[in-house]
């Protein structure tokens, strides 16, 4: 089992500790630290210095528990074989960093062979996660081990995802969400460079039934309103590398934008008219996210390094 604590005061972690152990020895406090046995907020923590927050929940799980840590230590092992690491996990929320390749959701390979997504390898993830809560004392046989996809990247990009633990979640997030994402931001290397290096686009996205590509319109013709910033970082010879963020989250928005509304297609992107390979991916690359948490309402930012691979196009 597990002894849970509500933090009184902001402060470090050692020392809300020793407040909350005053009969301990201050050796015997930070050993809680040392075996891993500290979770803030669900999650493990070693730091000394973590800084908590008022209302921050701490609990002290049993020796017994390491099981269960061990366990959720290998599914992350597993993920990162896979192409996905966890970058950060709280009660409902995940956000992850994901290779190029993996399939956000469900999908058949050329041979027909179904491909392990993000969806499933993550579900994965929760259900190891929920027999270590158990194995831990800190969870039960009721939790959820399902995900929900908050928003999506492309198999062939890579970056930064925001998933939610729970339906409500997902939901309140979506409803909220010119309030709770504050920034979504993806890097790419273009074909050529644009003459106007940095604007606003907005046009109307619908998709062609045959090519399965997204098409856009200047003017609204029934499709989605899809609105785009972009701005050109650096040229290169060839190439140009432009940050692209997203004020609307559309199918395919920013290659689309890309190639037909500034004539520039990312690199790599042959459905949208790139004549360029880009070892089997997209140039395209989810390197920052930052959002509202909606629960505490504090702001949490991640950023993501680009791929080697970005650095190699001349």
């Amino acid at each position: 089992m597990a002894q849970r604590f509500s933090v009184p005061h902001d402060s470090s972690l050692l020392n809300c500790l020793f407040e909350l152990f005053p009969q301990q020895s201050r050796t015997g406090v930070k050993a809680y630290l040392k075996d891993g046995r500290v979770l803030v907020n669900g999650q493990n923590r070693t730091a000394f210095d973590w800084p908590l927050k008022a209302g921050d929940t701490i609990e002290i799980i049993s020796k017994g528990a390491s099981i269960g840590r061990d366990m959720k230590e290998d599914a992350e092992s597993l993920l990162g074989r896979e192409g996905i690491s966890v970058v950060y996990e709280d009660a409902h929320l995940i956000v992850i960093d994901k290779n190029a390749g993996v399939p956000v959701s469900a999908t058949k390979n050329a041979s027909g062979r179904r491909m392990k997504s993000v969806q499933s390898l993550m579900t994965d993830y929760m259900h190891t996660e929920k027999r270590a809560n158990i194995k831990a004392g800190t969870g039960s046989y009721k939790d959820s081990s399902r995900i929900f996809l908050i928003h999506r990247i492309d198999r062939d990009a890579s970056g930064l995802m925001l998933l939610a633990k729970d339906e409500y979640t997902k939901e309140l997030i979506q409803s909220k969400w010119d309030e709770l994402i504050l920034d979504i931001t993806f890097t790419a290397l273009l074909e050529g460079c644009p003459e106007q290096k940095s604007g606003r686009i907005e046009s109307w996205l619908t998709e062609n039934p045959k090519s399965l590509k997204m098409m856009s319109s200047p003017e609204d013709d029934g499709g989605m309103r899809a609105v785009t910033r972009y701005r050109v970082t650096a040229e290169r010879s060839r190439f140009c590398v432009a940050e692209f963020r997203l004020e609307t989250g559309r199918r395919h928005q920013i290659r689309v934008h890309a190639a037909e509304v500034l004539g520039h297609p990312v690199a790599g992107d042959r459905k949208y008219g790139s004549a360029v390979s880009f070892g089997g991916r997209l140039a395209l690359h989810a390197g920052s996210l930052a959002f509202r948490n909606p629960y505490g309402g504090e702001v949490l930012r991640f950023t993501s390094p680009l791929p080697a691979a970005f650095g190699l196009m001349k």
